[in-house]
């Protein structure tokens, strides 16, 4: 469903969770400095009974239609968000995308972030079809996508830029339909503090919770002890020798 950004029904979304008239009119002319037409309401989140791409503390995220000819992801900045504007998050993500990290900056303003429209699936939900399937296609497809987001954070390692929310990773990655790895919402990230990127998504992978159980089940991993002792390794010296010792014990499991 595609409703004009002018609808009383993408109003409230402008301007969540609380709508305010002279917030909406301020916003509204930043819409249409970023050429966003209309909000497509689609995704596996709701807001009022409408779907929506995603909601967190500080924004929800909505797939719109532009003028540049092509639809986009467009973040909202809550009128109750703790962050006084979305600038900051705009700048790690334009350091992400130096490496090719992260969806595309296209534009920004005050409130909002128009990017890249990634169409894929929580890691999660991907690896739950994985688990379904349960051969040996699926063991490798989930040996590459793991190879391919801990490389991603190992770059990020090696830029001295913490996302800040990957040990939270079923909200952070999507598995695209093409099968590339997208790591998303950079508005915790900073360059300022120590990088933890590779130790916090190996322990999410690994080490513990829900989807690293299906995860070693998958891969038959059960090197967890010397897991451990890598990453103390690589948390002491961040270089590549120490990294490859980590990507091996799951590419050799």
């Amino acid at each position: 469903m595609k409703i004009d950004i002018n609808s009383p029904i993408v109003q409230h979304l402008i301007s969540y969770p609380k709508f305010n008239y002279s917030v909406y009119q301020e916003r509204i002319k930043e819409l249409i400095d970023l050429g966003v037409e209309e909000v497509i309401f689609s995704g596996t989140t709701k807001i009022d009974n409408l779907d929506i791409l995603g909601k967190g503390h500080s924004g929800i995220v909505v797939k719109v239609n532009t003028n540049r000819g092509k639809n986009l992801a467009l973040k909202i900045r809550r009128s109750d968000s703790p962050r006084k504007n979305s600038y900051e998050e705009a700048k790690m993500m334009i350091i992400a995308n130096l490496l090719d990290i992260g969806p595309k900056l296209i534009d920004q303003k005050k409130d909002f972030i128009l990017m890249q429209l990634i169409d894929g699936k929580k890691i999660s939900v991907w690896i739950d079809e994985q688990s379904n399937c349960n051969n040996l296609i699926s063991k490798q497809a989930v040996k590459k996508v793991i190879n391919e987001i801990l490389e991603q954070c190992y770059h990020l390692d090696g830029i001295y830029l913490d996302h800040g929310e990957l040990t939270r990773i079923d909200n952070h990655i999507i598995i695209s339909y093409e099968k590339k790895v997208v790591i998303i919402d950079f508005e915790s990230s900073s360059i300022n503090r120590r990088t933890t990127n590779v130790t916090s998504i190996t322990h999410s992978l690994i080490l513990g919770g829900l989807l690293a159980k299906k995860i070693k089940k998958i891969l038959d991993f059960n090197k967890e002890d010397l897991m451990v002792e890598n990453l103390r390794e690589y948390k002491k010296e961040k270089n590549r020798k120490n990294f490859d010792e980590i990507i091996s014990l799951i590419t050799e499991s």
